[in-house]
């Protein structure tokens, strides 16, 4: 009896384990963005703020800022926003020269996947005299902070190429760990709820043997399928994050297992 409650017990965590988040079908996206893709701005900004559709997981994301001769412009350790928790801040340090500038993201909401994309911003020639030293004037009649003024530029906020959470290997591992679970949970399944039910019906002890044997095989096939691709998935995880990072060498294992929600429901299954 003790046995069977133990192995219900696994099969409940099993199922629990259907209802994290990992399997979400809706990825994080960037809604909004201050400088935005496409915008033509006339102060340079300080920071930049993107809004995100879900909260990003701030150990699995990063923003880079680049010019056009493709230089990295400095920027300061990610935060997020005060009073939005889907709100990603990058404070820039130093004032920017006027020119064209890429903004290139990568995010990870709690569900682990990771998605990255880019979109340009202008800071028209004449900002200097925006950012400038307030220079007195009797006919001054417009605001230091000019508004945003919307261009024709072609904003592109996601990229195809790269490897993120829609790459085709990383969907095959996720399905193959998906399938893995449910070959367990069904084995699992099979030999206590449905063989221990029909134990005492009219069943001769060679077909009760052979049922048992066949579902200990399935969920021993699962459990190994399931193994296999729950290593693959942290090492999937990890490709992808460090695929699109703006310091791929400070994105450690460790870092993505301890500080993020994705890793401590993958050491919850991994426990399990």
């Amino acid at each position: 009896m003790r046995a069977r409650r133990r192995h219900l017990s696994m099969l409940g965590a099993l199922c629990a384990l259907l209802l994290l988040p990992t399997y979400a079908h809706a990825h994080g996206h960037l809604v909004r963005a201050r400088p935005g893709p496409g915008d033509t701005i006339r102060v340079a900004p300080r920071t930049l703020r993107l809004q995100f559709s879900e909260a990003p997981e701030l150990a699995m994301s990063s923003i880079r800022l680049v010019d056009v001769q493709g230089r990295d412009i400095r920027l300061l350790p990610l935060r997020i926003d005060a009073d939005s928790a889907r709100v990603l801040i990058a404070d820039i340090p130093e004032l920017l020269a006027p020119g064209r500038y890429t903004v290139r993201w990568q995010m990870a909401g709690r569900d682990g996947h990771p998605m990255h994309g880019q979109y340009d911003f202008v800071l028209a020639a004449d900002t200097a005299r925006a950012v400038g030293p307030a220079v007195p004037s009797p006919i001054a009649t417009t605001p230091a902070a000019a508004p945003i003024v919307r261009d024709s530029l072609p904003a592109q906020t996601h990229l195809a190429e790269g490897f993120d959470s829609e790459s085709s290997t990383y969907v095959i591992v996720r399905w193959v760990h998906f399938i893995g679970l449910l070959v367990v949970i069904g084995g699992v399944a099979f030999y206590w709820l449905v063989l221990g039910r029909v134990h005492q019906a009219d069943l001769t002890d060679s077909v009760m043997q052979e049922s048992a044997v066949r579902a200990r095989s399935v969920a021993l096939m699962g459990a190994f399928l399931l193994a296999v691709a729950t290593i693959a998935r942290l090492f999937a995880q990890w490709a992808a994050l460090r695929a699109n990072a703006d310091d791929p060498a400070a994105m450690s294992l460790c870092v993505m297992v301890l500080g993020s929600g994705w890793g401590h429901a993958w050491l919850l299954e991994v426990g399990a």
